[in-house]
């Protein structure tokens, strides 16, 4: 379980971001996926 949290961690703050970067996170997402 903890790679997983530590997964979500990361992704939050790749979120807060692509607030910064709008641009990039259509790639992340795509990534993801």
């Amino acid at each position: 379980m903890s790679e997983i949290s530590d997964q979500i961690v990361v992704l939050m703050e790749e979120i807060a971001n692509d607030k910064e970067n709008p641009n990039r996170s259509g790639d992340k997402v795509r990534d993801l996926c």
